[in-house]
């Protein structure tokens, strides 16, 4: 077996030479072994399905209910999607940012009302 060692690293690609020799043979198997060994691709658009609107909703839901539970400030329409995106990708869907957002304006009663902010309304009382 042949390494860089073996024609001092030295490959012309334009003349199709590498290092004294003009051509390296590699066999059927050392290709099907390189080619098994090959990690593909994790792209999660495939493996993860389109959400539908009912599963949005519920994770929409899990996000408002687990801010009031811990007493945090719930997220506005534009925060939204980066929470409600791991429990759907948790659950194995996929959906936009934007659907997120539009599917979110039903839940506006979740949200708070502009003006006070939480803390101003904790030193009040």
């Amino acid at each position: 077996m042949l390494g860089p060692e073996d024609w001092d690293g030295q490959i012309d690609w334009s003349a199709g030479r590498i290092g004294p020799y003009s051509f390296v043979f590699i066999s059927k198997a050392s290709i099907e072994a390189w080619l098994s060994s090959a990690v593909p691709p994790n792209d999660e658009r495939t493996l993860l399905r389109d959400a539908p609107d009912g599963e949005i909703k519920r994770a929409i839901k899990t996000v408002y209910e687990n801010a009031k539970t811990a007493g945090k400030k719930p997220p506005n329409i534009k925060e939204l999607a980066s929470e409600v995106q791991p429990i759907l990708k948790s659950a194995g869907y996929r959906t936009s940012n934007h659907r997120i957002q539009q599917l979110g304006d039903e839940f506006k009663d979740e949200r708070r009302r502009p003006g006070k902010t939480l803390r101003s309304e904790r030193d009040t009382e």
